[in-house]
């Protein structure tokens, strides 16, 4: 399963108008019918500790983000990591909600390719 995130920082100026000023994001490989096992984990600015957590992302996974985490990693700003772990502490919630969709899906059945929203799953 691909899970992919992004979190962005919006400026809303003086007069109503709205820029955004910063963007984090994650990409994530999981099996999920084995056990949740990380097979890929990426970010964009990239942090190259990530790879450190390529385990089961359910329980513990937040312990030990937030261990591998303390302090921003170099290159990253305090902002920069404050999204990074938001999206990071969100990812076994995203997989458990992912999940129970594809858990229902035939595997024979195609993804939706046309950019629709599905009507008939629910998100919890």
């Amino acid at each position: 399963m691909t899970v992919r995130a992004r979190v962005r920082d919006l400026v809303t100026g003086p007069a109503g108008e709205v820029a955004e000023s910063d963007t984090t994001d994650v990409h994530s490989e999981v099996d999920y019918f084995g056990g949740y096992l990380l097979q890929a984990l990426h970010s964009v600015p990239d942090v190259p500790r990530l790879g450190e957590l390529m385990f089961r992302a359910s329980s513990r996974f937040r312990a030990a983000v937030n261990a591998l985490l303390t302090e921003p990693p170099t290159g990253l700003s305090r902002a920069g990591h404050s999204r990074l772990m938001l999206v990071l502490d969100d990812l076994p919630g995203a997989l458990l909600v992912s999940g129970r969709r594809a858990a229902h899906r035939p595997f024979h059945e195609p993804a939706d390719t046309t950019g629709k929203i599905s009507t008939d799953a629910s998100s919890g």
